[in-house]
């Protein structure tokens, strides 16, 4: 456990799902529900409503009711290559919160600035 209280929490401020973190930080390339990786591919096309959207990796929640993704988004006619975490629900096709797009890097993956 950690100062936040939960386990699933990051230690640094703010706060952030730590699966979710790993994927994006390309640690983890876990490969859970890939039955539902197209699904999820295609909402999240749908939510930035730009680029072509790669499932890279995904890592079920305990109870297996979402599962943490991240993905590579490409743009310009796959010149521009970013990459995005999002949280999906199978039993319901959509994405819970935001989709994170941001790139990564020597140091991990960090956020686009969002008034881009």
């Amino acid at each position: 456990m950690n100062k936040t209280g939960y386990t699933f929490a990051t230690n640094a401020a703010p706060p952030r799902l730590a699966p979710l973190v790993a994927l994006l930080d390309g640690v983890n390339r876990a490969t859970d529900r890939q039955d539902v990786w197209v699904m999820a591919a295609a909402q999240e096309a749908a939510a930035l409503r730009k680029g072509k959207c790669r499932i890279e990796a995904g890592v079920a929640s305990p109870n297996g009711l979402r599962v943490a993704m991240a993905s590579e988004v490409r743009t310009l006619l796959g010149l521009k290559s970013r990459q995005a975490g999002f949280i999906y629900e199978p039993s319901t096709n959509q994405i819970q919160g935001r989709v994170a797009l941001g790139k990564r890097g020597t140091t991990g993956w960090s956020a686009d600035d969002v008034n881009q």
